[in-house]
């Protein structure tokens, strides 16, 4: 019998098939951890634009008009700096300054996904976010009145009898 050096067909086909098994897994994996990394960057996004939203309320609260709060107004200021807020899976955000409670307003930014399916599950992953349908909202409370700038400034603002911030 004559020996012939290489491999089999069938041998070929068994590595052929776990390799392309092997590549297909790890596609999978790349994928899923690609849209936890997506989800996890969005509430990073959003904790840093509420951080930069209240830094825009301590700078502008003794206004009598208090100015619209947009992205290009934090960029404006300063106080943004760095890549924007960029939703892959979704459209149009919003920026809210509540100041119904003047001592305490409320912060929020609210982002629109494509469904409620991806909204959830960037909700899942921030402490603050909440989900209804397919829009989900980070809140903060501003620091305003836990800062010695801020207590002076409602002190102020008090002693002359004029509306807080």
């Amino acid at each position: 019998m004559k020996r012939v050096r290489g491999f089999t067909l069938i041998e070929l086909l068994i590595t052929i098939t776990i390799g392309a098994g092997m590549l297909i897994w790890a596609s999978s994996f790349s994928q899923v951890n690609g849209r936890v990394f997506t989800a996890k960057r969005l509430d990073q996004d959003a904790q840093l634009l509420l951080e930069s939203m209240n830094q825009y309320y301590h700078r502008h609260c003794t206004e009598a008009v208090f100015p619209a709060i947009t992205e290009a107004q934090l960029r404006a200021e300063g106080i943004l700096v760095g890549g924007g807020f960029n939703n892959p899976w979704g459209g149009n955000y919003q920026l809210v300054i509540d100041r119904i409670r003047p001592r305490n307003p409320l912060l929020r930014v609210s982002v629109v996904f494509n469904n409620a399916t991806d909204a959830g599950f960037v909700a899942g992953f921030s402490e603050n976010a909440t989900v209804a349908g397919s829009t989900v909202t980070w809140t903060a409370n501003s620091t305003f009145s836990r800062t010695a700038d801020g207590v002076r400034k409602q002190l102020d603002r008090e002693a002359f009898g004029t509306p807080l911030c």
